[in-house]
């Protein structure tokens, strides 16, 4: 039977701490199981799945340097900050994600929390969502991992993800607020981020008469390089994101204009403007040129700035255009 060790991350990066625990899961050598913690700074953590540029603002992350980071495991798309707590189980057991959960349901309780297993892979406190899950499996062992949102920017997280409308009907909410909530506003006594990671660390190594994980990170590095370099290459970030097609059409004071195109590997590859604007010279032109350029706004603006729009799209401006496709930002 595996002893149970813990491990608490001093680095703020996804590009340490994701990269740490996926060396762990994948690292033969180590044969205890694991609960592993670590907190992230201003980044968003997509599930490997998913497409970046439906899920993600793209502008907005790069405006505010906001990491990007594409894991291993499916799920949803979370944005994380030093003021939310990651948590991983680094195991051989196998389990739902309720098993997996309780736990952490029986430690939020343990600080006057009302906290239950909710849906697929959430955790809710009064009803509000706190903790999103999800989990890997290798052929010997498996990760499941969660963030707790203890006192979350709303802000931020609203206008750095793009939320699927698609859920917000399935649970019959209109907002994020909502929907989710930060524990430090749910608990009975406030106690500062640092002491609530101090008592989560604490009360697992309790409950499982769990021991510290040594690990020499410098002598570690071996392994984690290899995994940082392809988790931080484009290919990985963007490439993963399948093929898709868009038509957004808005209305300006210069008129209604539509834009509608595919997207393959990143880059535009159908592309058509559409619309009752006031132009002078064909836009089919600007439609043509945009097939190859990045799927990005900087790409596009750079690309468009090129010609004298007037002629082209009337009294729309060049932030209209980019706001038709890529929506606002």
């Amino acid at each position: 039977m595996s002893n149970i060790k813990w491990y608490l991350s001093k680095k703020t990066s996804p590009y340490e701490n994701l990269v740490l625990e996926e060396a762990i899961l994948r690292d033969e050598n180590i044969t205890d199981d694991i609960f592993y913690f670590y907190r992230n700074d201003n980044s968003i953590i997509i599930g490997r799945n998913q497409n970046i540029y439906e899920e993600v603002n793209l502008y907005f992350a790069r405006e505010k340097n906001i990491n990007l980071y594409r894991r291993i495991s499916g799920g949803g798309a979370v944005y994380q900050d030093l003021n939310n707590v990651c948590f991983s189980y680094i195991t051989h057991s196998k389990g739902s994600y309720e098993k997996f959960l309780t736990p952490i349901i029986e430690f939020l309780k343990s600080l006057g929390l009302n906290a239950t297993f909710k849906g697929r892979n959430d955790l809710a406190v009064d009803g509000f969502k706190v903790s999103g899950n999800a989990q890997y499996s290798t052929p010997t062992r498996m990760v499941h991992h969660g963030t707790l949102l203890f006192d979350f920017n709303i802000e931020i997280m609203q206008n750095a993800l793009k939320v699927n409308p698609l859920k917000m009907e399935s649970k019959g909410i209109k907002s994020i607020r909502q929907r989710v909530a930060s524990l430090i506003n749910l608990m009975p006594e406030k106690i500062t981020i640092e002491e609530f990671v101090q008592k989560l660390v604490s009360w697992f190594a309790k409950e499982n008469n769990a021991t510290e994980l040594v690990l020499d990170l410098d002598l570690y590095e071996t392994r984690l390089a290899p995994i940082r370099k392809e988790r931080m290459s484009d290919e990985w970030i963007f490439g993963k994101t399948p093929n898709f097609e868009v038509t957004n059409e808005s209305k300006f004071d210069g008129g209604i204009i539509r834009a509608s195109y595919s997207v393959k590997a990143g880059k535009f590859c159908q592309f058509k403007f559409e619309g009752d604007y006031l132009s002078k010279v064909d836009t089919e032109i600007i439609s043509e040129k945009m097939i190859g350029i990045n799927y990005e706004v900087e790409a596009v603006q750079e690309a468009l700035t090129k010609y004298d729009l007037i002629d082209y799209f009337g009294e729309i401006s060049l932030n209209e255009i980019i706001e038709v496709i890529f929506g606002k930002y």
